[in-house]
């Protein structure tokens, strides 16, 4: 065998060995890393979605205030969300992710017991406002934690998941809250929205401790987790260097040159509006059972049967929500074998414009409900990919990562803040007005969806030419 066959030879074996440790790494990965993250955020999401339960077994007026005072309350939740995201993702970077991220979940938890104890107005304010402060850190620190584990190619499917995830702990909140309220309501005195978030909360203090356990810190990290060998951490830290798409500066690893850089790119403020039009749903998921409380034949109405109307509306909630984590989960799978993230954003919108002109147009019950399978899977099918799609597109440093995902969180919740608003109690049955502006919204994110791949194809285009110069064969390139 000669010099150059025996190389070869030497080469072949070490790239086997490297793709026998990279698929060691996703499984322990996808063992330990992943459930966990999946765990917290349904616990998150559970916390976020038992306040539309709340509203349907009388938070209102047990708190003695009105539809817009709710909003309102519903509101502040995403002014604390967005105060809190630059800082906390400034800081991300520099600490122990796993410790950070479990603290603020130990700490949503501590303030969603605190809903169980309020007693106004003001108090419901406070609350909502501080755990949208504590809710901050986590989804945004996950992305990013993730993401510096996990390549380009990989994260689509786990993100979709993970959305998956989110909206099957919107599906059980329905069914969870039934049978809370149907089995603790009035028991010691309190109402069953209240048992509701000592339980979720309770809850929540669990998984805290369960995250300190088995959550890493990145792969660049001098001491590995327990759960790793130190060549799988080796792997892990080459592979996403060879992950970065675009010019990588090494000795750039200033926060406030990342957040400037983040600051001039066109494509994140592209990111802003498209994921500003996708955050102006929330306020469907929110009123979901009051949506559909008002579809249910007025028979169930008689104050009779009032625990069979609540039960009702909550288990009928479930249906569509869980069709949405299937078509995330689906979405996501073809996306990442697809390589492509902008039409899995655009075609889940498009079906979603199809419901909201449905039920904005009639009020047949059948109909109205029937859309329901319609908008809400489709406004929830593509969030895993748009936000896949900042990840991945705003990478040339850890540090214009952190600040570009902050930046189009916060900017985004906007979208977040008004959508509430949108559902006024003189609009009620239909909502004309709601329905009306989220289709605009849905056509609107579409125009950016294509904006933003114009502007990655650009990109492409250059590092495709400044390659050639370089002689280099091998690129990577932006995924569209």
């Amino acid at each position: 065998m000669t010099g150059i066959q025996a190389e070869k030879c030497q080469a072949e074996d070490a790239g086997r060995r490297r793709k026998q440790e990279e698929k060691r790494l996703r499984r322990r990965l996808d063992m330990t890393l992943m459930p966990v993250i999946l765990l917290m955020l349904l616990f998150q999401f559970l916390d976020k979605g038992a306040l539309g339960a709340a509203k349907i077994n009388g938070i209102e007026p047990d708190l003695h205030i009105h539809q817009r005072q709710f909003n309102t309350a519903t509101a502040s939740w995403t002014i604390g969300y967005m105060l809190f995201q630059i800082p906390s993702n400034l800081l991300i970077t520099r600490v122990h992710p796993g410790r950070y991220l479990s603290f603020w979940v130990f700490a949503w938890s501590v303030v969603g017991l605190c809903h169980a104890f309020v007693h106004s107005f003001s108090g419901l304010m406070t609350v909502r406002f501080f755990l949208g402060v504590s809710d901050a850190p986590f989804f945004v620190g996950a992305t990013h934690l993730l993401s510096s584990w996990y390549t380009t190619r990989e994260m689509a499917l786990r993100m979709s998941i993970l959305f998956g995830c989110l909206i099957i702990s919107l599906t059980l909140v329905g069914p969870l809250s039934a049978s809370i309220f149907s089995g603790l309501d009035g028991k010691l005195g309190w109402r069953g929205w209240r048992w509701l978030y000592l339980i979720f909360g309770l809850g929540g203090l669990f998984i805290a401790a369960v995250g300190l356990v088995f959550l890493p810190s990145y792969p660049t990290c001098t001491k590995k987790p327990w759960w790793l060998t130190s060549e799988q951490k080796s792997v892990g830290k080459v592979r996403m260097d060879e992950d970065r798409v675009g010019e990588k500066k090494v000795n750039h690893n200033k926060l406030w040159d990342g957040f400037k850089d983040a600051c001039k790119d066109k494509r994140t403020w592209m990111f802003v509006l498209l994921l500003t039009c996708r955050r102006s749903f929330e306020g469907i998921h929110i009123y979901l059972p009051s949506l559909i409380q008002s579809l249910i034949p007025t028979i169930l109405l008689h104050p009779a049967r009032q625990m069979s109307l609540e039960t009702t509306t909550l288990l009928l909630t479930s249906p569509p929500a869980f069709l949405g984590a299937l078509a995330t989960i689906a979405s996501g799978y073809s996306s990442d074998r697809r390589s492509e993230r902008c039409f899995h954003i655009i075609v889940p919108v498009l079906l979603a414009l199809i419901g909201l002109i449905i039920t904005a147009s009639t009020l047949n019950s059948v109909a109205r409900y029937v859309a329901t399978f319609l908008y809400i899977p489709g406004s929830v099918a593509g969030s895993a990919m748009a936000w896949i799609w900042v990840t991945s597109s705003l990478n040339e440093t850890a540090e214009k990562k952190a600040c570009g995902i902050a930046i189009v969180s916060v900017a985004s919740g906007f979208g977040g803040i008004w959508s509430p608003f949108l559902f006024q109690g003189r609009d009620k049955p239909q909502y004309l007005l709601a329905f009306i502006a989220l289709s605009c919204f849905a056509v609107l994110e579409v125009v950016c969806c294509w904006g933003v791949r114009v502007l990655l194809k650009k990109g492409n285009a250059r590092l495709n030419s400044e390659a050639e110069e370089r002689g280099e064969a091998d690129v990577r390139l932006y995924v569209l």
